[in-house]
């Protein structure tokens, strides 16, 4: 095997995992999930999502977290 094909298969081989694994999380995060990515009590999750101060989802009376938007805001939350 030459170097080249090597590096592709590598790639292929990393590339396979990681839409593996994003695939495994959902994209919609209950109170709960949200309030673990975060590491805080899920009554404060939902109590920022009341006053509107984190990024949030509604679907009727459910209120669901993007997991990507939530790590935007923290990120935004951590440059300040």
């Amino acid at each position: 095997m030459t170097t080249t094909q090597i590096d592709v298969q590598a790639l292929a081989i990393e590339l396979a995992t990681l839409i593996t694994d994003r695939q495994a999380q959902p994209t919609l995060l209950d109170a709960e999930a949200a309030a673990s990515l975060l590491n805080v009590p899920a009554s404060w999750v939902l109590a920022e999502a009341r006053a509107n101060r984190i990024p949030t989802v509604r679907l009727g009376k459910y209120v669901r977290f993007r997991r990507d938007d939530l790590q935007a805001w923290i990120e935004r939350r951590a440059a300040r």
